[in-house]
């Protein structure tokens, strides 16, 4: 079962929340030790960040991987 983590804030900048995702992540760390990834944005109103977990069950490659990811990667 994989684990997916978020964080939002309009005051604190892209490293601080970086930081704080990668505590969350570590107590999500059973829900999938195959894979983990963090990212995050900023603009001059808000940082977000979206982290996840991933448990490799059926799938073993790596195109599985979340967030998911247009080719492009707009979206």
């Amino acid at each position: 079962m994989c684990g997916i983590i978020c964080y939002a804030s309009n005051q604190e900048k892209k490293t601080s929340i970086k930081k704080k995702l990668q505590v969350m992540q570590k107590t999500q760390f059973h829900r999938g030790p195959d894979s983990q990834k963090i990212y995050t944005l900023q603009n001059k109103n808000y940082s977000i960040g979206i982290g996840f977990q991933r448990l490799s069950i059926i799938d073993l490659n790596t195109r599985s991987d979340q967030p998911i990811i247009t080719e492009d990667k707009r979206y």
